[in-house]
């Protein structure tokens, strides 16, 4: 018997929590993206990180890096960051809410203002802080609407289907 309240879900164990997490935030990272690519005033935060680990480089370790790797180091750093900011996303959904279960869109406002934060320490010039703030936000929608529907899904899929339900299926199925 469950202990919880009415209308409440059984908690989904960590690693679906995480996964549903990853999705969203791919899907939220590449939503800003597709906004920020074609309008250079929205400040893209992993690219406004990549930025800011470049200017905090020591100045002798940077150049090596840069003549090692040339035109792909700051592509790789940005890589490298993007698959960090999946983490973060993955984990902040799962640590957000520990308590009562995960908070989709309360995740995707904690991670849109992170976001938020991070490019406005980025590089100046150029970015309009207000688009910037628009597509954020936007992104964090992105994020709460994918991963509650990823977890809805992985909801639907630990309860299953009826196997008496399932046989009779078969058996009108086999008898057509």
């Amino acid at each position: 018997m469950s202990k919880l309240p009415p209308g409440r879900d059984e908690p989904l164990e960590g690693s679906r929590v995480l996964w549903a997490g990853a999705l969203a935030s791919a899907a939220a990272m590449a939503a800003l993206w597709a906004v920020a690519a074609p309008f250079p005033s929205v400040a893209f935060p992993p690219a406004a990180l990549a930025e800011l680990v470049i200017n905090a480089f020591p100045g002798d370790a940077a150049t090596a890096s840069i003549e090692f790797l040339g035109e792909w180091a700051k592509r790789l750093l940005t890589a490298g960051v993007l698959a960090a900011s999946v983490a973060v996303g993955a984990e902040a959904l799962a640590s957000a809410g520990a308590a009562e279960g995960p908070r989709p869109y309360r995740t995707g406002l904690l991670l849109a203002v992170l976001g938020g934060l991070v490019a406005l320490g980025g590089p100046p010039g150029g970015i309009d802080p207000l688009a910037t703030a628009a597509a954020l936000a936007a992104a964090g929608g992105v994020y709460g609407w994918t991963a509650q529907r990823v977890l809805a899904l992985a909801r639907a899929r630990r309860v299953g289907a009826d196997p008496g339900r399932r046989r009779a299926l078969r058996a009108g199925l086999g008898a057509a």
